[in-house]
């Protein structure tokens, strides 16, 4: 992390230009690159381990990726120099060396004994990479949630499960796929049962509403038949009279 704070607000302009100064982390700037890759014509996907947020782009010339940390500036490469993929460092052999490759300098003030943190241990068991590269829309459904004052959690999650952020493709041991496996279809099963018991909530609260707006009946006091019967009284009286 960089200039006190991880994971910048705002729009993708605004954190480009947070960028430029000197803060945000990993994440934000993996999504400076993938906006500026995608303003170039560079095909570019987000690869995540299990604590770190960096890149791929396509080599067009040699047809393979490669990988690159935006914000260690750094790349890592064989005995041969040959640049490598995230992938590819992940199943190296364990006696074949690696060198990490620099970047034209930007210095951030990084202790270099961090910026291996996160390369070679147990954090490249578990890789994940995006299927595709959509900032923009991404950016025009969250951001007006954002200023509704949802919480990035809720509105990510919203994002991914509604298709509006591209899925993940995810290498992981047979236990860690079978807990994200399942993690996955626990989550699918609470999302369906928030959506149906909201569906239930509005039928019920429609029900009663058409309940009542329906015409009652209304009970009306019993007619009051003397009036009448004096009138026939007094009608009998004045006829045997006559």
């Amino acid at each position: 992390m960089i200039g006190g704070q991880c994971g910048l607000d705002g729009s993708l302009k605004s954190r480009i230009g947070q960028i430029i100064r000197g803060q945000g982390c990993c994440s934000d700037y993996t999504d400076a690159f993938m906006m500026r890759a995608k303003a170039t014509g560079l095909k570019a996907r987000e690869v995540n381990d299990m604590g770190h947020t960096t890149s791929e782009y396509f080599d067009r010339q040699q047809g393979r990726w490669k990988w690159i940390d935006t914000i260690l500036r750094s790349q890592i490469s064989d005995p041969k120099g040959r640049l490598l993929s995230a992938y590819e460092q992940s199943h190296r052999f364990p006696w074949q060396a690696l060198t990490m490759v620099d970047l034209p300098p930007l210095d951030r003030g990084i202790d270099d004994s961090k910026r291996f943190n996160g390369y070679l241990n147990a954090n490249n068991a578990v890789l994940y990479w995006t299927r595709g590269n959509n900032l923009i829309e991404q950016e025009r459904f969250e951001l007006p949630l954002a200023k509704l004052g949802l919480p990035k959690e809720a509105i990510q999650l919203a994002s991914l499960t509604l298709g509006v952020r591209p899925g993940w493709l995810v290498l992981a041991p047979p236990e860690a796929a079978f807990r994200f496996r399942l993690s996955a279809i626990l989550l699918k099963s609470a999302i369906s049962l928030f959506v149906l018991l909201n569906a239930l909530l509005l039928l019920a609260a429609a029900w009663g509403w058409r309940q009542g707006r329906q015409p009652k009946a209304i009970d009306l006091p019993p007619k009051d038949d003397q009036p009448k019967q004096k009138m026939l009284n007094q009608t009998n009286r004045s006829f045997f009279r006559s």
